[in-house]
């Protein structure tokens, strides 16, 4: 009687040993399949975001701060493309900004910043000029996966960069009042009241260079 109770449990074990890793393949397929239904854009983010980790681990280019990062202006179609494309993401997608209003007539007349990280676009801004001393910083945007990094302030930085390489010596934006703090720290003044655009609440801030 013992052994055959033995026999038994080992038979049970056998076959959980046999079950266990095919119910976790077919739990995580579905798993899979039922988020691909349900959620698709979260699983083209995470697999755009897993593939840009692994083209940075097979670059070798890794450093303290998670890569060899670059802020420069656009110089060509395909970098406008990515300023655009960053603007999508996170403006579009990820706060239901009408795709009609992100992009106005300004772009033309606009300095567009990119920055990447190992060659892979994270951020973007743009510039605008108002008059010959005073330039407007817009459209700031750094993919989600990247925040809270300091790739914001390295943004910033470039732009002031950029703004007083041509002569500006005052900047002014509307801020998202999310992001007050983040300016406050970055030297800039918050004026007037908070107003709404596209839905989302903004504060006027500027900094004299």
């Amino acid at each position: 009687m013992y052994k055959d109770y033995n026999m038994t449990q080992l038979n049970l074990q056998r076959k959980l040993q046999y079950l266990f890793p095919q119910m976790i393949f077919h739990d995580m397929t579905g798993l899979i399949l039922f988020l691909w239904w349900t959620n698709y854009e979260f699983i083209m983010n995470l697999l755009y975001f897993i593939f840009n980790m692994v083209k940075i681990i097979f670059k070798g280019k890794t450093s303290e701060n998670g890569g060899d990062t670059v802020f420069q202006i656009a110089k060509n179609e395909r970098m406008l493309e990515d300023c655009f494309e960053i603007r999508k993401c996170v403006f579009v997608k990820e706060q239901g900004v009408p795709l009609e209003n992100e992009f106005d007539q300004y772009e033309d007349y606009s300095f567009h910043i990119v920055g990447y990280i190992n060659e892979i676009p994270m951020a973007t801004a743009r510039i605008r000029s108002l008059n010959t001393h005073v330039c407007k910083i817009e459209r700031v945007a750094i993919i989600k996966w990247y925040r809270g990094l300091g790739y914001g302030e390295k943004l910033i930085h470039a732009i002031e960069t950029i703004a007083k390489k041509h002569q500006y010596n005052k900047l002014t934006m509307n801020a998202q009042l999310q992001a007050r703090d983040f300016y406050l720290k970055l030297g800039y003044s918050p004026f007037g009241k908070v107003f709404l655009e596209e839905n989302i609440k903004h504060i006027s801030m500027n900094k004299f260079l």
